[in-house]
């Protein structure tokens, strides 16, 4: 319910709006965490988005050594290993709005 408030305002703001905009896009590399925004900038102060943010985990871990086996009544070599690996992609909306501006720092506020 959230989520289709938080839209329909977005478009209200959008359409109702007389403006001259641009379009607005960013992009957030980084070790196992990416993001990217795509936006439409209005009045040089508001820009509703929406993005992606993906995660990405990898995990591999391998045991081996030697180990007596009471049954056998001798040490037996063992190997063990373990390989994990996820990914996850959450998508978001949202509405930044630009507190301070001068030349290229720019501070702003987010609702996500």
């Amino acid at each position: 319910m959230k989520t289709k408030l938080l839209f329909v305002l977005v478009v209200v703001l959008c359409v109702a709006s007389e403006s001259y905009g641009q379009f607005s896009f960013g992009v957030s590399p980084g070790i196992g965490y990416n993001s990217a925004y795509f936006g439409y900038k209005i009045n040089n102060k508001i820009v509703p988005f929406i993005g992606f943010q993906c995660v990405s985990a990898k995990f591999k871990t391998e045991e081996s050594g030697q180990d007596f086996d009471w049954d056998l009544n001798k040490v037996v070599s063992f190997s063990n290993s373990l390989e994990l690996s996820g990914y996850l992609m959450v998508p978001d909306l949202g509405v930044k709005y630009f507190i301070k501006q001068t030349n290229k720092l720019q501070a702003y506020l987010s609702n996500v």
